[in-house]
């Protein structure tokens, strides 16, 4: 297959949101269990060996590592030069997945990419993408998409979300390795329709030592008739079946490309 076209953002990247806590995600994500998101075995599940996979915000490889241990090819987009590194430490200690996994600079839209996949998703990502994004993401994966490739995302709405912003913490995790305590707190800030901008606080504590690192993110929300309508226009049939109620957003909504 042909590889992604090198990112011409690579040079003078965008700030990195996570530069300073990319090294407490997993763990964090560990803390959590089955419960974190994304669910990695249910977007894993979807490959089979062989195939030629995209994985759209790769982050620190969580789902990207499962999909090669099932001897797919996957290429990994990923915006964040420290969410990379983290994923590249986890290859050096696996080298049986090295002909499996390529990580590389990008985002969604306008990734780059070269040739056709047979499968892409969107695992914990899609929350990243504004509306316009979202249909821009659809369509350049459309392109790059073989005639019956799927398409899986999760963080699907049952309706347009408008959250409380009240800035009051809330904590998500709490986990203790040795003697430290590290917890994460989030807090929403500021809302409008379909939007929210939410404070994540990584908290670390041992004895007297106490150290707190931000971060910032707005997430969109993006309601399923919306992402369904989408998905049809840029040419996919959803799988999943719908009853009128998205009943979990965690779980991945499946499409396949249309023959």
């Amino acid at each position: 297959m042909s590889a992604p076209r090198p990112a011409t953002a690579a040079e003078g990247e965008a700030e990195d949101s996570y530069e300073s806590v990319a090294g407490l995600y997993d763990l964090i994500a560990a803390a959590q269990g089955e419960s974190a998101p994304p669910r990695i075995s249910a977007f894993a599940e979807l490959a089979q060996p062989g195939m030629r996979v995209v994985d759209v915000g790769a982050g620190t490889g969580r789902v990207a590592l499962a999909v090669g241990a099932r001897d797919a090819n996957v290429w990994c987009v990923e915006p964040s030069a420290s969410m990379r590194s983290a994923l590249l430490s986890k290859l050096a200690q696996r080298p049986a997945l090295w002909p499996h996994v390529t990580v590389t600079a990008g985002q969604a839209p306008g990734m780059g990419l070269d040739g056709r996949f047979d499968y892409a998703y969107l695992a914990g990502s899609l929350q990243f993408l504004d509306a316009a994004d979202r249909r821009a993401t659809f369509a350049e994966l459309s392109d790059h998409l073989a005639p019956g490739a799927i398409l899986a995302l999760d963080m699907v709405d049952d309706l347009s979300v408008t959250p409380d912003p009240d800035g009051v913490d809330t904590t998500v995790a709490e986990v203790r390795v040795g003697r430290s305590r590290y917890t994460l707190r989030a807090a929403v800030t500021a809302a409008a329709a379909g939007r929210a901008d939410i404070r994540y606080r990584y908290i670390t504590e041992c004895g007297t030592h106490r150290a707190v690192q931000t971060m910032r993110r707005t997430r969109y929300f993006h309601p399923f008739d919306d992402v369904h309508a989408d998905l049809t226009v840029a040419g996919f049939t959803v799988d999943t079946e719908h009853n009128g109620r998205w009943h979990d957003s965690a779980q991945p909504l499946v499409a396949r490309r249309n023959v």
